[in-house]
């Protein structure tokens, strides 16, 4: 059986996770602990995730490219959707901002990639090195990036819950879904429902229930 290799709280994986549920892809899930850097390097040469493990000589890495994959397999390609371009503009606009509010708050929540303290650890040394400041002084600092969030959510005014997943959701979902756990988000009653039917067909649970 195909493994995909992935870590909950990481937007590309969904990505890759959501259009193998959209096509029912038969594999199973694998959670790689935060500081498990031994398993993605035999895999595919590099620490990272998703990947997607075919066979026992075989494995890919490349959120979209999984995804692109599993369409092939499955003889169902996605549609691009009517907002693919805005949408990824919106996320790569946002992203330091979104990078900001969700990675502080992963550790906080019981996710399986999140196993023993040294994951915890391994990971918040990584991602604090990557934001430049330690997690207490971004979380110190939440309520300018949520001021900056609320406003970007207010652009998203285009955005309508789907009756079929599409590459323009593969493009936003992860990002909105993975701001669920930033509690004080003033976020749109149509986003919300965006978040929750496109999590409802993907089969992907939201953090509103654990926001921090």
């Amino acid at each position: 059986m195909k493994k995909l290799y992935i870590y909950e709280h990481c937007p590309y994986s969904v990505k890759a996770t959501m259009v193998a549920r959209a096509r029912n892809i038969d594999m199973q899930i694998c959670y790689l602990q935060a500081d498990d850097t031994t398993t993605a390097m035999q895999l595919v040469g590099k620490s990272t995730v998703p990947i997607l493990a075919k066979n026992q000589n075989i494995a890919m890495a490349q959120s979209l490219d999984i995804a692109a994959y599993f369409c092939k397999r499955a003889k169902m390609p996605l549609d691009h959707g009517d907002y693919l371009t805005p949408a990824s503009k919106w996320v790569e606009t946002y992203l330091p901002t979104f990078l900001r509010l969700t990675l502080p708050r992963w550790p906080q929540l019981a996710l399986p990639e999140f196993g023993t303290p040294n994951a915890i650890a391994h990971y918040s040394d990584k991602k604090e090195a990557l934001l430049g400041a330690t997690f207490a002084d971004i979380l110190a600092h939440s309520d300018e990036d949520i001021t900056t969030m609320d406003r970007a959510l207010d652009e998203l005014s285009w955005l309508d819950a789907p009756d079929e997943i599409s590459w323009a959701d593969v493009a936003i979902f992860p990002f909105l879904r993975n701001l669920t756990v930033v509690k004080g988000l003033h976020t749109p009653e149509h986003i919300q429902h965006y978040v929750h039917q496109v999590a409802t067909m993907s089969n992907i649970r939201t953090f509103t229930d654990f926001a921090v």
